[in-house]
């Protein structure tokens, strides 16, 4: 609390309305607030409209778009044709689509995490390595492989969470420029 007595003119020491208003601002105003900073600027502990805060520092909104594809085969076999959504044919028409979605605390945490080591990352191994560590370190083990060239594996040892993994397919994570990727989960 801030000793406001020192800062009153004398002529007003002993002015009781004057004394117990400055009093009640000061109990108001000066009370610690160190942890609710803490709160406000963690990530692990910040929630709702601090968090957007924060996500608008990274560039990062609550609001995503999530890609789908839809395909429609057409080809032929020994048995003769085959028409359209048939398992067997090639892909004749692609239709890119796509939804909004906005994500609850949880996912809007990983996705700001996930956007500041986009902003950070160099996208080699090593450093993508240390994002996977960093971002899943409750969950298990979770390791970037170079499976061929030009393309990536993240591969965990955990299930990931439907979020999570809608994420990384719809390209929040870093990844090397012109790679491609895919996920593998090993679980055990």
């Amino acid at each position: 609390m801030y000793n406001f007595l020192d800062s009153v003119l004398i002529q007003f020491n002993n002015s009781k309305i004057l004394l117990n208003i400055l009093n009640s601002f000061n109990e108001k105003m000066f009370v610690d607030r160190s942890d609710l900073l803490l709160n406000i600027l963690d990530i692990d502990t910040a929630i709702g409209s601090q968090l957007d805060v924060i996500g608008r520092l990274v560039g990062a909104t609550r609001q995503i778009y999530v890609n789908t594809v839809t395909t429609r085969d057409f080809g032929f076999d020994s048995t003769g044709f085959y028409g359209f959504d048939s398992p067997y044919g090639g892909t004749f028409d692609v239709k890119r689509s796509g939804s909004i979605f906005s994500l609850n605390d949880v996912a809007f945490r990983t996705l700001i995490k996930m956007t500041a080591f986009k902003n950070i990352s160099n996208c080699s191994i090593g450093s993508l390595n240390y994002m996977l560590s960093k971002l899943f370190e409750d969950r298990g083990n979770a390791w970037v492989t170079q499976t061929d060239t030009l393309k990536i594996s993240f591969n965990f040892d955990f299930e990931l969470e439907l979020y999570e993994k809608n994420l990384i397919l719809n390209g929040y994570l870093p990844t090397p420029a012109g790679f491609s990727y895919n996920i593998n989960e090993e679980i055990s």
